[in-house]
């Protein structure tokens, strides 16, 4: 991927920088990249070599946390539960206090749906 940052100066002359990087992307579209040349100049090898040692090691962070949130994303899947919602009515009560859990099979079970109409909100159709 290559940056090219144009800014005048006080005199109204272009100044342009170029940077040129190396990108890799993670499943979930994070960037880590890795600076190749600054101005058509190469950075040093010593200095490439660390810049990759570092994206790599963000990767990895990466593709691990991703595997965390889908492995716990899949159990809350498994279990029904939509989404999970913390609230107290006691301010100093931060870690404590009720949870709600709204599992979607369970609303749809219990709730009874009927008469649909059809109307619009916000510019779009809706049942």
């Amino acid at each position: 991927m290559r940056l090219v940052f144009r800014r005048t100066d006080g005199r109204g002359k272009v100044k342009e920088e170029t940077k040129t990087y190396e990108v890799s992307a993670t499943k979930d579209h994070r960037l880590s990249r890795v600076k190749l040349e600054e101005n058509g100049t190469p950075v040093s090898a010593g200095r490439l070599e660390k810049e990759r040692k570092r994206a790599g090691k963000e990767l990895e962070k990466a593709e691990r946390s991703d595997e965390q949130q889908a492995n716990a994303r899949s159990a809350k899947e498994a279990d029904g539960e939509y989404f999970t919602w913390r609230f107290s009515t006691n301010r100093k009560q931060l870690g404590g206090g009720n949870t709600l859990k709204v599992n979607v099979s369970e609303v749809l079970e219990k709730c009874e749906f009927r008469a649909p109409r059809f109307g619009r909100l916000e510019g779009r159709d809706v049942i």
